[in-house]
Parts: structure tokens; sequence; C-alpha cells
């Protein structure tokens, strides 16, 4: 017996895993000694009684090559099949059993994915994603910063905002704030246009002051 098997079996009897997860993991582990996927199951037939075909089916070298350890660090982590169909679904099929967790630890889900990516955001890697992710930086947020003019941000700019609680409503009130100040500048500097001029008229010293009860001859 080899020792992927036997620590499924050891997990199974400690309680750690149900009889139909042990299950599913001995197939797998069956299927990836013999080099081949499993079978595929019968799909379920959706609401409209029909049953899905293609590719949303069809295990790959991926799927087969699983690791016990693999298999049961998934589980562990709430990588179900669903999740990782969503997730290679959107064209990241490279990506590694480790990422799978990141992403679900980090509550990245296709959704969140295709919201960045329709943002033009599909440059954005898995390590970039996790990290947006976690500071809470969401496709709304970057919407938003972009209806204000805020469209050359960077991923660490992006970061630096939110951490900071610098969103929307407190860019908008500083915004208003200055067009406050400029229009009170333009206000005094209209009122100061307008006062009149004090003109003295020079005294020529040539013009002989006339005398009088308080002026000196």
């Amino acid at each position: 017996m080899s020792e992927e098997r036997q620590k499924v079996l050891e997990m199974l009897a400690e309680g750690r895993l149900t009889p139909e997860q042990a299950d599913r993991l001995l197939e797998a582990l069956g299927a990836a000694a013999q080099g081949t996927p499993r079978a595929n199951p019968e799909p379920r037939p959706n609401a409209s009684g029909d049953r899905p075909r293609g590719a949303a089916y069809r295990q790959d070298g991926f799927l087969a090559g699983l690791t016990a350890d693999q298999l049961i660090e998934m589980r562990q982590h709430g990588v179900n099949p669903a999740f990782v169909q969503e997730i290679r679904g959107l064209g990241l099929r490279d990506i590694s059993v480790d990422q799978l967790i990141e992403l679900r630890d980090h509550g990245v889900n296709a959704a969140y994915i295709s919201g960045m990516r329709r943002l033009g955001g599909a440059d954005f890697d898995v390590d970039q994603l996790i990290e947006l992710r976690d500071h809470g930086v969401t496709p709304a947020f970057i919407q938003e910063m972009r209806d204000l003019g805020l469209t050359e941000v960077s991923i660490d700019q992006l970061i630096e905002l939110r951490d900071n609680g610098v969103d929307a409503a407190y860019i908008r009130e500083m915004r208003e704030l200055h067009a406050q100040e400029a229009f009170r500048d333009d206000a005094a500097t209209s009122v100061e246009d307008t006062m009149p001029v004090d003109v003295h008229t020079p005294v020529d010293a040539d013009v002989p002051v006339e005398a009088g009860p308080n002026r000196v001859a």
C-alpha cells in the first residue's frame, strides 16, 4: 500500500475525513497511479432538464495528477471542484494548487476576478489579486476612482487610498472645498478691482502758496 493511500486511511480512522471523502481521494489516487484520468461522472441535468456537455466536464492532467496531500489540503481549505472549475474556466489554466488555496483563503473568487478584468485589469496576476482583495480594493472602488478622474493610479496607490479611507465621498468634499476657496479668492479680487483709486494731486514747487491765517508767508 502506498504512503498516500495509508495517509488517507489514517485520516478516515481519525475522523478527519468522511467515508465519502476518503473514497473520492482513493479513487483519485488510483487514477493518478494509472496515469489516466477518472471517468467523468454523468453530469446532472440543469433546470431545463438538459445535461451539459463539453469542456466543462472534461478532466485534464491537472486534476488527474493531484496527490493525496494536495487533495487533502485543498479539501481542508474549501477548494471544491466547483471553485477549481470556475477559476480555471477564466483561463487560469497554469494555476497551481498553492495558488488555488491562496485565492480561496483570501476570498478571491471568479466574480471578483471577472469584475477586475472588466476594468481592464486582465494583467493582474494571482499575487496582485490577492493583495488587492486583502486591502478591500474592489472593482466598485476602482470604478469610483476612475469616475472621479483618477485613471492613472497604480496598484500601490489604490491600496494606500483604501487603507487610509480616501473614498469617493472624501474626494468630492475636498474638491468642493477647493472650489469654495477659489470662489472666495476670485470674489475678493473682483472687489479690489472695483475700489476707487485715491488720486493725490502733486504740489508744484514753483507755484506760490497763498498766505492764510494758519499759513507761513
